[in-house]
């Protein structure tokens, strides 16, 4: 896989031991460059490149040349006063930096390996010029720490150059964990469901909406338009899903008009309906979206114009961000913005101005702006301020709107007056010739996906192929066939991630777009045949059987931006609904809350009644993606554990959204197992159920 770096992503230190030293002396107080210069006794420039080094690491963060140790970077010190082999303890934190984890693992089957074609595929990984000398020396410190912690070692009797290497493999060292808790990790790991099957399809639209929007989309009048939207909150909801915005949006007749003649153009295919999913979730069909990408349009349309040749996302050197138009003739550099409200993305447009403004530091005869359009930006006075701040720094010369763009050249543009204000009407985009939700051009992606769906079609009307079959001929020889599954199934992106981790780790960063070796195909199906319910299955083999109207590519957006979150709601209902059923003492409805300490609150989901009559609260939780609410969870059952009350409470929890929380899975079993509170996966539940059941038999 190639990564876009630039040279400074990578450090020019090659002396570890200096880096240590680095982070001792932001530890000890110094922030700015001098002042680490002076304790590491080297320049400022060489204490940048070592305060750099340590930035990749993860220790510090460094704002306006005031650098500060981060969270990772102060338990990193704290380790070093416990652990004196402080090279040893670098090591988990070189390994994890992306482009060190690629090429290790290019090597991974091979003992030994020479300088250059470890050098040849850090490049290739890296995606730099080969020809840059910089990106060569800094590439060069990569094998260098490498050398210094161990995991490359010069072979002295090597038959061609001393320069050879013996590849060390890199085992990482976990803290001695008891064994109770060895136990339940493996155990839970081990019973750890994927995917809880829905026997139900309970995903789907009112019927009140649905019949909205098909009303809505016989209307060509705009006065019919504005009074049928009136009539519920159905048909304005409706209005708002054809349009694609929030309901905070203000909702535009004639734009709506628009956007219905739009639609019908458009033929309502399964292929269709999976687009629309697909572009819900990645706000792709917004009018955020459109604007952005209208007001680019404009910006190439006013060069193409103008007979004027230009880059688009260009990255001058020694900086870290791609400027979204560059004219080399005209020395002109245009940043792209599209705001409808003001809001905290407007500090990101900033800060990504000021460090395109930066090639102006060696290019002082570059003329550097932004181009703007919708009212987030007037609306925002900080980030007006920001703006002006800027170009009274000439850090920038101009500001553009849409009307400038028809009314000047680029040949034209030149340090311009900073505007006192800026007219509202001169700052909207004529989407309507432009853009319609309904007509966005196809990225590469979805073409792929488009393809897959049309032979997922294709290999569905073969009678002779079952269930698996159908699944193992379609996704081997398919691209995008994972990611069109997913879809049809109403999986997140993030929870298929997770069901590919859990079931072939080996395919993990390449399923979005193919898995093609067998092996791996045949225990995907496998295991995805074993966990879908009846009625999941039939929605796949059935999917190109629905009689499709204009009605349902509207809806599906409905479904798109709202029915994952059902779908994840779903997950805990369902996770619940079949401990219940596993149950086998009396279960009680009644849903109890506990205060604990630091104003936390715990509910139960349900509770049932032991073999003794005492009263035991469950709490379930199924993750499919991981995060900060697993580290939560943690830290309200460590809570929990500290009241009296934890011998009255068991956690049943599931889903692969563990298997990106180690850290935080360890310390809810070490809970586990030092303070004899009950963690249980629905498996382990099942278990334990089975064994009451089976003792009442035989007693």
């Amino acid at each position: 896989m190639t990564m876009e770096l630039n040279s400074s992503d990578i450090p020019q230190a090659n002396n570890l031991a200096k880096v240590l030293q680095t982070l001792e002396a932001v530890h000890s107080g110094c922030q700015s460059d001098k002042e680490i210069a002076q304790y590491i006794g080297y320049t400022p420039r060489q204490a940048r490149y070592y305060r750099r080094a340590v930035e990749i690491l993860g220790f510090i963060v460094t704002i306006k040349n005031n650098s500060t140790l981060t969270e990772t970077g102060k338990d990193f010190v704290i380790a070093m006063k416990l652990n004196p082999n402080h090279l040893e303890l670098l090591k988990p934190y070189i390994v994890k930096i992306p482009i060190i984890r690629e090429v290790l693992e290019i090597f991974e089957d091979k003992e030994n390996v020479s300088r250059d074609d470890f050098l040849i595929a850090l490049l290739q990984v890296s995606g730099l010029d080969p020809n840059e000398t910089t990106a060569l020396r800094r590439l060069s410190t990569f094998i260098a720490w490498l050398d210094q912690i161990g995991l490359l070692i010069k072979r002295t009797q090597a038959p061609t150059t001393a320069d050879d290497f013996q590849i060390i493999p890199y085992v990482p060292v976990r803290p001695q964990t008891p064994k109770n808790v060895i136990f339940l990790y493996d155990e839970f790991l081990n019973t750890l469901q994927p995917y809880l099957s829905n026997d139900e399809e309970n995903i789907s639209i009112s019927s009140d909406l649905y019949q909205a929007i098909t009303k809505m989309i016989e209307i060509e009048e705009v006065d019919e338009l504005s009074t049928f939207i009136k009539l519920s909150k159905f048909t304005d909801k409706a209005a708002r899903l054809m349009l694609s915005i929030s309901e905070k949006d203000q909702i535009d007749l004639e734009k709506l008009r628009y956007e219905i003649k739009s639609l019908k153009k458009q033929l309502p295919t399964p292929e269709r309906v999976l687009l629309e999913r697909y572009r819900s979730l990645k706000s792709a069909a917004n009018a955020a979206y459109l604007g952005g990408n209208g007001l680019e349009d404009l910006i190439i349309d006013w060069f193409k114009n103008h007979q004027v040749k230009f880059k688009k996302n260009h990255l001058f050197k020694n900086l870290s961000k791609n400027c979204d138009f560059y004219s080399e003739d005209l020395h002109l550099v245009v940043e792209a913005k599209y705001s409808k409200t003001s809001g905290t993305k407007h500090a990101g447009a900033i800060k990504d101005l000021a460090e395109i403004a930066k090639v102006k530091e060696s290019h002082p005869e570059y003329k550097v702006g932004i181009a703007i359009a919708g009212n987030g930006f007037i609306e925002d006075k900080a980030t007006w301020s920001s703006l002006k701040s800027l170009y009274q720094d000439h850090k920038i010369d101009f500001i553009l709107t849409p009307k400038d763009l028809e009314k000047l050249s680029p040949h034209e543009i030149n340090r311009f007056d900073f505007p006192d204000y800026l007219r509202a009407e001169d700052l909207i985009l004529d989407l309507e010739n432009r853009n319609s939700t309904w007509q966005i051009k196809e990225t590469e992606d979805e073409l792929g996906l488009i393809d897959a769906t049309r032979w997922l079609n294709k290999y569905s009307k073969l009678s002779y192929l079952n269930f698996e079959s159908l699944l193992q001929t379609w996704i081997s020889q398919t691209p995008f066939a994972v990611q069109c599954l997913r879809l049809i199934l109403n999986w997140s992106e993030s929870r298929m991630e997770g069901y590919i981790k859990h079931t072939i780790p080996s395919s993990v960063k390449k399923w979005k777009k193919e898995i093609y070796d067998f092996d791996s195909v045949l225990i995907l199906v496998k295991s995805i045949s074993n966990h879908l319910s009846t009625v999941e299955k039939e929605s796949i083999k059935n999917f190109f059987d629905i009689n499709l109207t204009y009605a349902d590519l509207v809806a599906t957006r409905e479904l798109g931006l709202s029915g994952w979150a059902r779908k994840k709601k779903d997950s805990n209902i369902i996770l619940v609904t079949k401990c219940k059923a596993m149950s086998s003492f009396k279960i009680s409805e009644e849903i109890f809350n506990l205060s604990l300490p630091n104003e936390q609150n715990i509910k139960s989901s349900f509770s049932y009644i032991d073999e003794s009559g005492k009263l035991n609260h469950v709490i379930c939780k199924y993750y499919t993606t991981n995060g900060s609410v697993q580290s939560d969870l943690v830290k309200t059952i460590e809570a929990l554990c500290e009241t009296n009350h934890k011998d009255d409470w068991v956690l049943i929890t599931d889903g692969t959204g563990w298997l990106g929380r180690d850290k935080d899975l360890r310390r809810l079993l070490t809970l586990a197992a030092s303070k004899k509170f009950r963690v249980l996966t629905l498996q382990m539940w099942e278990g334990q159920q089975n064994t009451k059941v089976l003792k009442k038999r035989i007693l």
